[in-house]
């Protein structure tokens, strides 16, 4: 291995490890103590940022600013980064907003001319349709870097009832319909809750106590909070044009029967805490959907319509 592929194997070394030796170097790259002295010398002067901790069990550090080894992109690959950057904008907020654009003024300025050119162009050909809320969840950092660390939060929240506090452990953040959620688990209630970002007004870290052991990460909540939950089997009748527009993923799984006449039968199942959101969907696709099943959600959807045509009597 030559001294140039060795200083950038090392340094990815030392991006992973964070804390090492002199002595575990030599061994992992098989040259002397000597020699990984002068690549960490090296290393230093090209920005790698080392600091050496005396005493036992010393050796040497890296600082939390630490860039990576030189990368090479072709110009698919970068843009397809910039393409990226340009959906993540259009989605609206996001937990590193500020890192991101650095990121992308760091690539931008190496760029060549005649990609620059076309990086400059992609919103005149690609757009991300989703709904742009007039909401600033100020806190979206803080609850996704507390999911990372299983650190518990204190919360001020403004829920349905009014402002409340709340202690929980954050398990993740998720984007839906242009809002903001996290999730949490609340030891004292011992159950999972979800917040919209946007409401909560304000965020205390609670460093130092431990995470309940088999806390939830975001994934195994969606795929066994919702398990857990008594589910609702609902059928509609559903037009050629109405099942076009069907988007809500619950109804999106289920399965569909041609009834001929450009009518179709959609059958799903969905937990019961998602039937509230669903009959909204329902009523979007407007006289093209008629529940058939059950009679609770039948009777939902004609509250819902009887409660909108009292808006319109004279």
């Amino acid at each position: 291995m030559g001294q140039t592929e060795r200083l950038m194997d090392m340094w990815l070394y030392i991006v992973k490890h964070r804390a090492f030796t002199a002595g575990e170097l030599a061994r992992r790259f098989g040259v002397s103590p000597r020699t990984v002295t002068r690549d960490l010398e090296q290393l230093s002067v090209i920005g790698v940022p080392l600091y050496t901790v005396q005493g036992k069990g010393g050796g040497y550090r890296v600082l939390d600013s630490i860039s990576l080894p030189p990368v090479s992109f072709s110009e698919d690959e970068l843009n397809s980064i910039l393409f990226a950057y340009h959906m993540l904008d259009l989605a609206g907020d996001n937990p590193f907003e500020v890192e991101i654009e650095a990121v992308r003024e760091k690539l931008t300025r190496q760029m060549p001319d005649y990609i620059r050119e076309k990086a400059a162009s992609i919103s005149d050909h690609a757009d991300f349709m989703l709904p742009r809320r007039r909401v600033h969840p100020k806190h979206l950092r803080a609850l996704y870097l507390a999911s990372l660390s299983r650190t518990r939060v204190a919360l001020e929240y403004d829920g349905r009832e009014g402002r409340e506090r709340a202690a929980c452990f954050p398990i993740g953040t998720y984007a839906w319909e242009g809002f903001w959620y996290a999730v949490g688990f609340l030891p004292d209630a011992g159950r999972y809750r979800i917040f919209r970002v946007d409401r909560v007004a304000s965020l205390e870290p609670l460093p130092g106590e431990p995470a309940p052991e088999g806390l939830w990460t975001l994934s195994e909540w969606k795929e066994k909070g919702f398990a857990v939950q008594e589910k609702c089997e609902i059928a509609l009748e559903l037009t050629d044009a109405a099942l076009r527009r069907v988007t809500n993923p619950w109804m999106h799984d289920g399965t569909v029967e041609p009834l001929g006449g450009g009518m179709n039968r959609l059958t799903f199942e969905c937990p019961e805490s998602q039937v509230k959101f669903i009959v909204p969907e329902i009523l979007r696709l407007g006289g093209g959907a008629r529940v058939i099943s059950p009679e609770t959600v039948r009777a939902r959807v004609r509250d819902a319509l009887r409660s909108a045509l009292n808006n319109y009597e004279t």
